[in-house]
Formats: C-alpha cells, structure tokens, sequence
C-alpha cells in the first residue's frame, strides 16, 4: 500500500475514534458490559435481530415485531435504549463512509449484476 494511503487511512481511523458517534458508542458499550447478564442479553438479541435482517423472508416485520415483543423487558432498560441508539448512529456514521467510498472510487462489481 502507498504510504499515502496508509497514512490517509490512519488519519481517518483516528478521526473516527475521535468523533462523538465512537466515543459514545463506546462509552455506552461499556456501561451495558459492566453487568455479565445484561451483555449476555443484549448479545442474544442483537444476534436474534441479525439472523432476521440477513434472511430473505417477506414476513421479516412481523418477526422483528414478535422479536422486540419477546425482548420487551430488556429493550425498556435506559441503559439498553442508550446503547442501541449510540450504535445505531455509529453505525450509520461508518456506512455514509462506506457509501462515500463506493461511489467514488471506481470498482467495477458488474459481475454481481450478471
């Protein structure tokens, strides 16, 4: 890799570390870990949540729908809401990145298309 590139990556990556959307996922990340169970938790319904979105299914509503209901306890802890809202938004944070850089630097994917 050029060392441009590399050092244009490592900026970046440190940039990202310092923004807001990181340091408060990281922060609320944290506070849900301080408690074994309630990470444990979390992790089966994140988990649960992932398998849904990934699999083809038309009824995928319903089932996140019957998911959270499932979850409903877990979902209403501030610190749980807090988490999830901090992921979402870094998350969101490093997929406008990803955009960004798919739609700029020309990599030709044609192939999925065929």
């Amino acid at each position: 890799m050029e060392k441009i590139v590399k050092e244009a990556l490592e900026l970046l990556i440190e940039v990202l570390k310092d923004s807001k959307e990181y340091k408060d996922y990281q922060r609320c990340l944290a506070e849900v870990k301080k408690d074994e169970q309630l990470w444990k938790s979390v992790s089966e319904f994140q988990k649960q949540q992932f398998v849904l979105y990934a699999t083809p299914d038309d009824n995928v509503a319903e089932k996140e729908r019957i998911l959270c209901r499932d979850h409903e306890t877990l979902l209403a802890l501030p610190s749980v809401r807090e988490f999830q809202k901090a992921e979402k938004n870094y998350c969101r944070m490093v997929r406008i990145i990803q955009d960004q850089f798919a739609n700029h630097v020309d990599i030709d994917i044609s192939f999925l298309e065929e």
